[in-house]
């Protein structure tokens, strides 16, 4: 039987802590959807716990490949951070700015995530 209201595949915070359960949904989305939105909004926990010198580096990668207009995975910029992203270059923004862009970012991707979940279900 297929269990409709799996408590793993409810919202991606579950999801994160266990792996096994991620990669299935991750092949899920490879293959159905553009991934764009899951990869950044993973990329974004990198920074939870990451000190001054490595977040000023990792976003200098995670904008170049998630938020540049030029981006490989291009993702939709919400426009209270696009302001801010066009006023500065990533790797000259201070960490207080960098950790509110992407928050900013992972909360406007959830939406997005959360229907790939209910098609995955």
């Amino acid at each position: 039987t297929v269990d409709d209201n799996c408590s793993h595949f409810q919202c991606i915070e579950l999801l994160k802590d266990r792996p096994t359960c991620l990669i299935v949904f991750l092949h899920h989305v490879i293959l159905q959807f553009d991934a764009a939105a899951v990869l950044c909004y993973l990329h974004g926990e990198l920074f939870k716990g990451a000190n001054l010198k490595d977040t000023r580096r990792m976003f200098v990668d995670y904008f170049h490949t998630f938020l540049d207009r030029a981006a490989i995975l291009k993702v939709t910029v919400p426009q209270e951070i696009s302001f801010e992203l066009d006023r500065c270059r990533p790797d000259l923004l201070c960490e207080e700015i960098v950790r509110k862009v992407v928050k900013v970012m992972q909360k406007s991707l959830t939406l997005e995530i959360y229907g790939q979940l209910e098609d995955f279900r």
